[in-house]
């Protein structure tokens, strides 16, 4: 039976149990000496979450923030800047799979310390930026669609497993302003753009988009099969300059949503390049994974004496896929969730 099996057991346990964090002696010690605000500020930066460096201005805004949180009371307030989507490359294009679960349980494990010493908890809102993809990546607005509701179903999951001080959800931005006031500001500020990067190096743009091609769904929103290889050089600059637009844009229509009041923002992994203007503190997706999420897919890896989540990128993906075993899960709506892929080894 497949409630027998220990892969199912697993990602059960991950899902019902949210772990619970007890107060170690030197925790006390430490709350005792420095404050609950000190204590809660180093919990949210600590090394075996956070990835890359943390800025000294960057933790020293994290704890103004909790210092607010804490004098008017409120949840501590975190913002997950992410794509919002799944990358078409993965057989679980377009909706969320193991690796938005595993993501979800890792952020549980990383808030289980505050929320069980700071009575209102946090708020973990997923901000989801697919609002440029049909313009950047050339991805259909009905797998964005498709993606977004299902990210919102695995988090209602979560939540109803969840202590009452705590809360995951899903923002975009079409819901925070309209599609139509930013592409009419993305269209008056590219000009500019465009010089700006006329002025860079061949290196710097090279570097500025070497992800670049791997993204873009050629046949996807737009059937863009047919373009020369010049066409794609030049759609290829087109996406990262209208990308790089966007950020500002993005930003300049609310400012006060991403460093306002009590909130505080964070990137995963992609933060690690140039885009990160703000220094914001990086997050991995899981432990032992450096690969996001959603272009990412999750799969366990077995070990002698454990099993490991794991979020694997396409070349890694491909490189063990014919050694995968494949074993039935039950309980979950979503139709990523009815198996889940087994690698006995260690991923390289």
């Amino acid at each position: 039976m497949v409630q027998d099996n220990k892969y199912h057991q697993y990602v059960i346990k991950l899902l019902k149990d949210p772990p619970v964090y007890h107060l170690s002696d030197q925790d006390n010690q430490d709350i005792n000496k420095g404050g609950l605000n000190n204590w809660i500020a180093k919990k949210l930066t600590r090394n075996n979450f956070r990835r890359g460096t943390l800025n000294e201005t960057t933790a020293k805004k994290i704890l103004e923030k909790v210092n607010l949180s804490i004098k008017k009371n409120l949840p501590l307030y975190l913002i997950a800047c992410f794509g919002g989507y799944k990358h078409f490359w993965n057989p679980s294009y377009p909706e969320v799979d193991w690796a938005e679960f595993f993501n979800l349980a890792f952020m549980r494990e990383y808030l289980a310390p505050i929320i069980s010493v700071y009575k209102p908890g946090a708020i973990l809102e997923y901000e989801s930026e697919d609002i440029q993809l049909p313009y950047i990546d050339n991805y259909p607005k009905q797998s964005l669609e498709r993606y977004a509701e299902s990210f919102r179903k695995l988090l209602k999951d979560f939540n109803y497993y969840h202590p009452d001080n705590l809360l995951f959800r899903l923002v975009r931005c079409q819901e925070q302003y309209s599609a139509e006031k930013l592409l009419k500001r993305i269209n008056e500020l590219l000009p500019q753009k465009r010089k700006d990067w006329d002025k860079l190096s061949a290196e710097e743009i090279k570097i500025r988009t070497h992800r670049t091609p791997a993204n873009i769904m050629w046949k996807g929103e737009k059937d863009l099969t047919s373009l020369s290889e010049e066409e794609r050089i030049k759609f290829i600059k087109e996406s990262k300059i209208f990308n790089d637009t966007f950020y500002d844009v993005d930003f300049e229509m609310r400012p006060n949503y991403f460093e306002g009041e009590n909130h505080i923002p964070f990137v995963f992994t992609f933060g690690l390049g140039y885009e990160n203007v703000g220094d914001w503190l990086i997050l991995g997706s899981t432990r032992s994974s450096f690969v996001d999420f959603w272009p990412g897919r999750g799969i366990l890896e077995e070990r002698p004496d454990r099993l490991i989540p794991r979020i694997v990128s396409q070349k890694q993906y491909q490189s063990i896929k014919e050694k995968l075993i494949t074993v039935p899960t039950d309980g979950f709506d979503l139709k990523n969730f009815k198996t889940i892929e087994i690698y006995q080894g260690i991923i390289k």
